[in-house]
Parts: C-alpha cells; structure tokens; sequence
C-alpha cells in the first residue's frame, strides 16, 4: 500500500508544475498583439470567359398548316378531334362519295359517246381535204401561165403591119406630090389617111385585147385564192381532228376524277390535331378549311432583342435556352434569323428567331423561353471575376495581389470583358490571388 502511495504523490506534483507552467505562458501569450487576418481573395483561373446577350422569347411551331377541302361536297365523317395525334396520310374527313362517283361516271359516258362521231367526222374532213385538193390542182392547170396570150400577139402583128403599110403610104405620097399637085398625088394623099385610121384601129384592138388578158389573170388569181383557202381550211380542221376528241369533254372526266379524288382530306405531315372547324353533314366548298394541324416538335424561339444590343447579334451565334415549363431543362440552339425591321411599339426591339439544335420533348409551341446569345467568347484564357476589375481606357486595370502576406499593386491588361468573368491577357498567372475587399 505505501508503495503505490509514493507514485501517486509524484504523479500529483508533476501535475501540479505542469499548470503552472501553462498558466504563465498563456499569460505572456494574451499580453501579445494579435496579427490581422488575411483579406479575402479570388484566384487567377483558366476557363471560359463568355459575352451574351439576353433576349426572352417564346416558342413557335415552324409546321403547322390549315387543311382544306380540295373538293366540293357534303362531309359524310370526320375522323379526328383536338389533341388528337397523326400519321402523315391518315384519314382527316371525307365528301360524301355517290354523287362525285356518278359525276365521274356521266363525265366518261359522254366522252365515250362522242368517240364514233368524232371517228365520222374525222372521215369527213379528210374527204374535204381532197376534194379541195383536187379543185386548185385542176384550176392551176388550165390558168394562163403568165406569158403573153395569143390574142394579144395577134393584135401586136396585125399592129406592126397597119405602121408598115401606113409608112409605105406616106412614102408614096411623098414622091407623087413632090413632082406635081394632081390626081395621082390627091390618091396618094388619101391612100395615108387611110392607113392611118387602120393604125388607130389596130392599136384600140390591141389595148382591148390587154385589157381583157389582165382581167383573165385576175379572175384566174382570184379563183386561185380561193381554191387555196378552202385547201387551207380543210387542212386546219383536219389537224383539230387529228388532236383527239373535244378538249372539253377530257377536262371533264379530269375534272370530275379530281373532285372524287380530293373528296378525302389526309394528314400532309406528323402532327397534332389543334382545331376542327367542320361538322358532318356540312356543305364545304373547295378550299374551306376543316383542321388546323401542327407538328408540336418543330418549333423555333421567336425573341426581341433591343436596338443597342442588335449590332452584336449575328446568325450562326450559339445560344443558351432555358424555359419556365421545363426548368431541369438547358437546351442549346443558334440565331437562325434577324428580321431588320422594328417591332410596334414604345420600345426599340427587333425580331429575331433561334433554332434548336437538337429536338427536346416536352417543348410545346407557347411556352416561354429564356435565352442567352453568346455574341463572343473566348476558351481556355486566365479569367478574373469581372466584378474584380475596373478596366480604364485602353483595356488596363489596376489589382492587388496577395503574396508572401501582403498586398502588392498591380497593372494588368484585360482582352474580352464577359458577363462573368473578364479575360486576362497580361499581368497575372494562373493561380496568384487577387484581392476582391
């Protein structure tokens, strides 16, 4: 028993000194200034430094169309309602069928009937043709052929002997009278007068004789002309002919067979059924619209974005969506267009329309979208918080760095500022700490 008594006291005292000790030392440590915390800090960082534009929109369906009657008629059914989701070809409504088929019908009985006339009077108009033929071959056969007619050359000759015998005359006359003024002369004299009325005469025969040769060839020209006609209207007829029956009765049967076939309405695309316009029993006339059908995945964000921040926008750009609805949903797309025109209204906003890259169910045409064009960006650069630089004129800023436990100035150039961060081109290192108080 007194052996463990003696250690226990030594345990005692050697506790007892050790307090001691602590409590002096605690003291010294408290009588001691205490050092200043560091300040707070951001790090140099590579990544992504990124300029965007905001621009809420709402989505669009880009295939959506009114289906209409191609024909007339009364609707015997309507297969869809609202909601209602279709295949590309599947039944919308359809005509009621007996009377475009007895349209049809009536359509190609005529055009039937009128094949034997038509053969008849094809035979007809080839006969006209020939006979017609035959009447100008036999009329240019006996026309005068252009030359001279013989009763002129006749009335020429008789002509040229009555000037003969006329000079004759007057030579005669001449020779008797230059000797003497008698009986013989007197003769002589009245031989010329004479044969100068036989000239004249010859010469009134000869014109009537042309006179009458041109009024042949015109009578001959004429029938001609008129014999050709009739050739060239036989053969006009006979080419109608030859195109087939009458082009009316053709419309007809094409006519009535595009009534019967348009009396059934198909879905032209995939889609959903938004609206009927149309009950069974109705009249519809050719182009009254029956559904309105849209295809509910493709759909594109129509978005405003204002006059300021237009000159930054650019088809092709990236763009970031996000939509109230579907709100664990980040899609991605690209400005697809910019309509340069300023909407109505107080404020200066233009039209522009994102496309999606890739479809996301769920999406539906109405719903709201918040979108965020990135308008320049730049990958894999040093980054600081942007709230940590006040760029000045000339991209330069001033920082303080944090190193070996104190502050130290310094001046650094800045390249793209982004909403977030500011790209860092000179004056810092990855990883050196600037202070952000």
């Amino acid at each position: 028993m007194r052996r463990l008594l003696i250690p226990l006291a030594i345990l005692a005292i050697a506790l007892v000194g050790s307090a001691g000790y602590l409590g002096v030392q605690s003291g010294r440590a408290e009588n001691r200034p205490a050092e200043p915390p560091p300040p707070a800090t951001a790090p140099v960082t590579h990544g992504d430094v990124q300029q965007t534009v905001a621009a809420p929109g709402q989505l669009e369906c880009t295939q959506q169309a009114q289906l209409t009657m191609p024909a007339a008629g009364q609707l015997a059914r309507i297969d869809v309602r609202p909601g209602d989701s279709v295949r590309a070809g599947d039944t919308i409504a359809q005509l009621e069928l007996a009377p475009l088929q007895q349209a049809l019908a009536e359509a190609q009985a005529a055009l039937e009937r009128a094949q034997p006339e038509h053969a008849r009077q094809l035979a007809a108009a080839q006969l006209d043709l020939a006979v017609a033929q035959a009447n100008l071959a036999k009329a240019q056969a006996t026309a005068p052929d252009g030359g001279t007619p013989e009763a002129v050359t006749i009335a020429q000759h008789r002509l040229e002997q009555a000037k003969n015998t006329l000079w004759g005359a007057q030579a005669q006359r001449d020779s008797t009278c230059g000797r003497a003024h008698d009986a013989a002369c007197d003769a002589a004299q009245a031989a010329v007068q004479a044969n100068g009325e036989a000239v004249r005469i010859a010469e009134v025969q000869l014109q009537q004789e042309i006179e009458q040769a041109r009024a042949g060839q015109a009578a001959s020209e004429q029938e001609l002309a008129v014999l050709q006609a009739q050739v060239d209207r036989a053969n006009i007829a006979l080419a109608r002919l030859k195109e087939g029956l009458d082009p009316a009765l053709l419309r007809n049967v094409e006519a009535a067979q595009a009534a019967l076939d348009g009396a059934t309405l198909k879905a032209p695309f995939d889609g959903t059924v938004l609206q009927v316009m149309a009950g069974v029993g109705e009249v519809v006339m050719p182009g009254r619209s029956v559904a309105l059908l849209a295809n509910t995945n493709a759909v594109e964000v129509y978005s405003t974005v204002v006059e300021e921040d237009l000159p930054l926008v650019q088809p092709g750009q990236p763009v970031e969506l996000f939509f109230d609805a579907l709100p664990d949903l980040a899609a991605r797309g690209h400005v697809a267009r910019i309509v340069p025109q300023r909407t109505a209204g107080d404020r200066a906003l233009y039209p522009i329309y994102i496309a999606l890259d890739e479809p996301a169910p769920g999406l539906l045409p109405g719903m709201t979208a918040d979108t965020s064009i990135i308008v320049a960006q730049r990958q894999g650069v040093l980054r600081l918080p942007r709230a940590l630089v006040r760029v000045q004129q000339g991209g330069s800023a001033q920082v303080k760095v944090w190193a070996n436990g104190q502050e130290e100035k310094r001046t650094i150039r800045v390249g793209l500022r982004g909403d977030k961060y500011v790209e860092i081109v000179d004056g810092l290192s990855e990883g050196e700490q600037v202070v952000s108080e």
